[in-house]
Order: C-alpha cells, then sequence, then structure tokens
C-alpha cells in the first residue's frame, strides 16, 4: 500500500534538473508541463538560467528552495490551483520583480520571498489562511502591501526590514507579533477593529505620523513603536491594560498620547526621550512608575488622576515643570546639580520601602 503511494507521489513531481532542462528555452522561460503538482526541494537552485517561470493548472506545491538564488529570475507566473509556496522558495532572487499571488493560495512559508529586493508590490489574497517568519523580510523594494488574507496573526519579522510605506490590514486580524514590521517606512495605517495586541518591537523604527486603535485592543509590547520619529499623535483606548517598556521611546515628537484607564504600570521607558510632550494626563489606576518612564524633558505639566504608590527615583525627569495637578503626598520635585527636575518619593517614604524589601526578603 505504502509503495503505491510512493509510486504516485513521484510520478506527480518534477524533480530531475536534467529532465527540466527540457522545458528551459534560449530565452530563459522555464514552461513546466502540464500535469505536474509539485516541484521538489531545491529543484532549481542557484540555477543562473532562468527569467522567467510559468507555471502549469496542475501545480500544487513549491517546494522548498525550488528557486532559491536563482538571481536572474525577474518573473513568476503562478497557475490558479497552487496551494502552497515552501520554505525559502524564491530566497535571494535579488531582480524578481513581477510577483501575483492566485486566488487558490493557502500557505506562504519560512523565508518563502526572503531578501527578494526588487518587488514593489504586493497583493496577498483572501484564500491565505498562513504566513510563515521571515516570508517577506529584507524585501527592500517593496513599498504596497495589501493584506487581505485570512489570518489572526502576521508572525515575527515577516516584513521586517523592508522598505513598506503603504500597509492595508485585514479585518479579523488579532495579533501583530514581535518586530513584524522592524524598520519598515510607513506612515499610516488603519487598524483593523478586531485587533488586540502589538508585540515587542512590532513597528520599531517606522515613519507613523498618527496611531489610532479601536477598543477591544489589550496590549501594546515593549518598544512596540520605539524611534517612530515622525510620530505626533496616539490614541490608546481603555480597554489596553499594558503599555510595555520604551513602547514610545525617542518619539520625538510626539506631542500628545490618550493613555487607557485600565492601565496601572507606566513601564520602564516608556516615553523617554519624548521632548515635544507639553502635558501629560496620568490615569487613576496607575499604582506604579518605573525608571525614566517620563523623561520628557519639556513637559510643562503633570496631572495626576490618582495616588500612585511605586514610584522609582528617576520616574520623571524634565527640564521645567510649571505645573503639577495632584500631586502624590508620598512624592516631590527636587532639582539636582544637573538643573534637571526629578519627581520622586520623599525621602521617609524611600525609607519604609526599603525596610518593606528587607522584611520581605527576611
Amino acid at each position: 500500500m505504502f509503495e503505491k503511494i510512493k509510486r504516485y507521489i513521484e510520478k506527480k513531481k518534477f524533480y530531475t534538473k536534467t529532465f527540466g532542462k527540457k522545458f528551459l528555452d534560449e530565452n530563459g522561460v522555464l514552461t513546466i508541463p502540464e500535469g505536474v503538482e509539485v516541484l521538489s526541494h531545491n529543484m532549481f537552485k542557484e540555477n543562473g538560467k532562468i527569467k522567467k517561470v510559468v507555471c502549469p493548472k496542475s501545480l500544487k506545491l513549491i517546494g522548498s528552495g525550488a528557486f532559491k538564488r536563482c538571481f536572474h529570475l525577474e518573473e513568476i507566473v503562478f497557475n490558479e490551483g497552487l496551494e502552497t509556496i515552501g520554505a525559502k522558495a524564491f530566497k535571494g532572487c535579488f531582480n524578481l520583480k513581477n510577483v501575483s499571488f492566485p486566488s487558490t493560495l493557502k500557505n506562504i512559508n519560512y523565508e518563502s520571498f526572503n531578501k527578494c529586493m526588487a518587488i514593489e508590490k504586493l497583493t496577498i489574497p483572501e484564500s491565505v489562511i498562513c504566513i510563515q517568519p521571515d516570508a517577506f523580510k529584507d524585501c527592500k523594494g517593496l513599498k504596497d502591501v495589501d493584506i487581505q488574507a485570512r489570518i489572526e496573526k502576521i508572525e515575527p519579522y515577516t516584513f521586517a526590514f523592508s522598505r513598506i510605506e503603504n500597509l492595508t490590514l485585514p479585518e479579523g486580524l488579532k495579533e501583530i507579533d514581535k518586530k513584524a514590521f522592524l524598520f519598515n517606512s510607513i506612515k499610516q495605517i488603519n487598524f483593523p477593529e478586531s485587533l488586540e495586541k502589538i508585540g515587542d518591537g512590532a513597528f520599531f523604527g517606522n515613519r507613523l505620523e498618527n496611531i489610532y486603535f479601536f477598543p477591544g485592543m489589550k496590549e501594546i509590547g515593549d518598544s512596540a513603536f520605539k524611534e517612530c520619529f515622525n510620530l505626533v499623535l496616539a490614541y490608546v483606548p481603555d480597554t489596553v491594560e499594558k503599555i510595555g517598556a520604551h513602547a514610545f521611546q525617542s518619539d520625538v515628537n510626539l506631542r500628545y498620547i490618550h493613555l487607557p484607564k485600565n492601565l496601572s504600570v507606566l513601564e520602564e521607558g516608556v516615553f523617554d526621550g519624548c521632548v515635544k510632550f507639553k502635558e501629560l494626563e496620568i490615569p487613576e489606576n496607575v499604582t506604579t512608575i518605573e525608571s525614566n518612564a517620563i523623561n520628557m524633558k519639556g513637559i510643562e505639566k503633570l496631572v495626576f488622576k490618582g495616588e500612585p504608590k511605586n514610584i522609582s527615583q528617576d520616574s520623571i525627569i524634565t527640564t521645567w515643570v510649571n505645573k503639577v495637578e495632584n500631586m502624590p503626598k508620598s512624592c516631590e520635585i527636587t532639582q539636582k546639580e544637573d538643573g534637571l527636575f526629578y519627581l520622586a518619593p520623599k525621602e521617609n517614604n524611600l525609607l519604609s520601602m526599603d525596610n518593606q524589601k528587607q522584611e520581605m526578603s527576611a
């Protein structure tokens, strides 16, 4: 029984390099014959003659590494009926420009188009249910991406180190995982209402100008929007319970952010280096402010809606504070030798906190 299955699979594969030469013409066009369902692992890897590939209607799977580092490949004509593009299938095809996915495609695997430098535009169809990590990483020419796929999660590093300027995300998406769009050039995004989580470093180093999340959003990861130098305004809804450490660090043009009512911790460095802020309102439920959380050297007004209990000695640093509303009773603002103003626990409160720590460790 197993031998019959094996023979059937081998019959449907197009796997012999010498056989492939029959279908490569003098212009570098590879026309894969009808009836072939699978291109096997590393089938045409590092083939320097292929410039264009035409797939038959019968093809269902392009195997891993099938066209890896085919440096002269410029165009691939995918067929309706294709379901899976294997891992690293087109990795390092530096001159591949024209890619149009069929409406039957379901799976785009790990590093499928990694380092395809010439691709400028992508539309990922609704039929796709899986895009694995690093799939379009280091696509330096990629500017426009329209994701229509029925996916709930964009995996780590999927589009990292590309040059995306215009991005469309699908409704139904729930999570953008860590560093998915690290160091791109995205200026504006309409986040879907279904989105719940932004992973660590997801949009680190982009060119976003405004951010708006719908109610239902729950978590923003560490360094999620760090070094977004063009960011001016961010609206974070009250459903968000966590904004990670350094999430908006070095966003030097950030002027306004709405912080959610449910937030309990301002984590380390969350607004470190946000020098254009003039006013910040700290929600009532915030109980902890960690080191360098509000290192905003231009801020003039701080508004406390509650009474934070745990405040680091260097949690709030500024060159000038003109007004503080509802100053926590346990804190004070002092000016140090460097000329900066620091909000920190009063000395007697500091001693009591140290005593508590000693008692816990005893």
